[in-house]
């Protein structure tokens, strides 16, 4: 995680602002009436209870919530989230945006472009931009008896060809689908790849949208695409993202398009300072 740079910031807000994206604040810790699963909690010492932040596309969404809203939205936040990492909890700070509901493709394209160019700025590169899509497996397990979708769906977010190869011979079912998805994000990256791919053509003409825009508008940068990347996330629903800095080998930004409580939207972070509480 690079160190916070307050120039930077205020560029990000300043390159957000620009597409019409408005400034963002809510605490970092809000009153509750109880317990949820997924979320972290803490009493104060009069004995209340709170929420700690540990995501801000589920914090705007409940924003939007309260406010009973259905008009569309589009906001930039930067501040801390609290996540634990192995047994510590780390506050890391966060540039993000968030364009609820996604009205179209253009919407995708432009949170990706925000992104993408405040990444550039901050992190020495060079950067690769690996690009994925959730709706590949809706074609895939058609043919998956549903018992075995959550194992072989944690299977190709593993990458782990040796066990898919194995669950087919011993349940005597076809995988060679799955199994060239697999290999593909391995070992054939490249987008000039994406014409040969077995994919719906819905997923492969908006995966050749991204890339081409990718490619024209940053030529700096790398372009992979990577179809198991549609795991990292359950609420993500279409075209998803990860930003990666080689020199560092660390991911420095992520985000894509999502469906949450029947809420479409986009939306992408980039990880600064981290810290643990």
């Amino acid at each position: 995680m690079t160190f916070l740079d307050f120039e930077k910031v205020v560029s990000f807000y300043r390159r957000a602002s620009g597409f019409g994206y408005a400034p963002f604040f809510s605490p970092a810790f809000e009153r509750s009436e109880g317990v949820s699963d997924g979320d972290d909690f803490f009493l104060d010492r009069r004995g209340n209870l709170y929420r700690v932040r540990s995501d801000f596309t589920k914090t705007v969404l409940t924003h939007r919530k309260k406010r009973s809203s259905t008009s569309k939205l589009k906001v930039w936040y930067a501040d801390f989230v609290y996540r634990y990492f192995g047994e510590e909890m780390v506050a890391e700070y966060q540039l993000g945006l968030e364009n609820i509901p996604r009205e179209s493709f253009n919407d995708t394209l432009e949170v990706l472009e925000i992104i993408t160019e405040s990444t550039l700025e901050m992190f020495a590169g060079p950067l690769i931009v690996e690009i994925g899509h959730t709706k590949v497996y809706e074609d895939l397990l058609r043919s998956v008896p549903k018992d075995l979708h959550e194992k072989v769906l944690n299977l190709i977010d593993t990458k782990n060809l040796a066990e898919i190869e194995f669950l087919s011979r011993i349940k005597g079912i076809d995988l060679s689908r799955i199994e060239k998805i697999i290999k593909d994000s391995i070992y054939r990256r490249s987008p000039d790849n994406l014409e040969e791919m077995n994919l719906p053509s819905p997923v492969k003409e908006e995966l050749l949208a991204v890339s081409s825009f990718l490619q024209q508008r940053f030529p700096n940068i790398s372009v992979e695409v990577d179809l198991t990347l549609a795991r990292t996330v359950e609420e993500y629903s279409g075209v998803i993202f990860t930003v990666y800095d080689i020199s560092s080998s660390k991911l420095v930004a992520a985000g894509g398009e999502y469906s949450i409580n029947g809420e479409k939207g986009v939306g992408g972070s980039i990880f600064l300072e981290g810290k643990t509480c």
